[in-house]
């Protein structure tokens, strides 16, 4: 179910004489069970997440992100809205609850990265045998600008799953990497280049706590500014490596 149609299912629900009951659920589950027994709408619950995983109700034990993903697994098992259940919108302040809503949001628009990504990848692997290594560099540029124009973009859903599929489809200029380093190295070192590819792991798992402590001391628009700076850098690099397709050819 789409934003827009579980907000309409939603609201409909609300304009109909009469009430509606609508149930919590803490699992795919549950949700299922709930949906069979007849209900139209579920809840998420803080408490019922907090119980099932042994942590405190209400503390901010439960972190956000798994909070939403309940919420988003719960909508997908069963085609109904979901309530969600974001304890005190996580933060004393305003602009805490309205980052909080954003994140809900944004949680619906991460599938549409994922199938960017699924298509990138075949993408991408075509273009580096056809235009050469280098031109995969083009991907990061676009990720670089996908994420400006995610900022600048109007809230429009449709837009922004668009710009969403398009950033996860660029992610994949990366996918020729391995083979690419492999064909700069000398034969004697393809496998020491291999290696040297899989050590690119270390910035992946550096980089979320990097720009998780941007984002908590200057915000998250320059977090994504910063991600969109450091694309646009390594694309860069990137024409700066030797070409190897013609070499290949010959």
């Amino acid at each position: 179910m789409s934003i827009t149609s579980a907000y309409e299912q939603f609201r409909a629900l609300h304009e109909r004489p009469g009430a509606f009951v609508m149930p919590n659920a803490w699992d795919g589950a549950s949700a299922v069970l709930l949906k069979q027994a007849g209900f139209e709408a579920l809840g998420s619950s803080s408490f019922a997440i907090a119980a099932a995983m042994g942590r405190q109700d209400g503390a901010h034990a439960v972190s956000l992100a798994d909070s939403i993903a309940n919420a988003a697994l719960l909508s997908r098992v069963t085609g109904l809205p979901v309530n969600g259940d974001l304890e005190d919108g996580y933060g004393p302040t305003p602009e805490d609850c309205v980052a909080t809503v954003e994140a809900a949001v944004a949680g619906g628009l991460v599938a549409w990265q994922f199938a960017g990504n699924v298509c990138g990848g075949f993408f991408w692997g075509w273009a580096a045998d056809r235009f050469g290594r280098r031109f995969n560099a083009l991907g990061f540029l676009m990720a670089a600008l996908a994420i400006a124009f995610f900022l600048a973009a109007p809230t429009n859903l449709l837009l922004l799953r668009g710009i969403g599929f398009i950033y996860g489809g660029t992610l994949c200029a990366s996918v020729i990497w391995g083979p690419w380093l492999a064909e700069l190295y000398p034969p004697h070192l393809k496998s020491t280049a291999a290696s040297i590819f899989n050590w690119g792991r270390i910035i992946s798992f550096f980089a979320p706590l990097i720009t998780a402590g941007i984002a908590n001391r200057f915000g998250l628009a320059t977090a994504m500014l910063s991600a969109s700076l450091s694309f646009s850098v390594a694309a860069c690099i990137w024409l700066m490596q030797r070409e190897t397709l013609a070499k290949q050819r010959t």
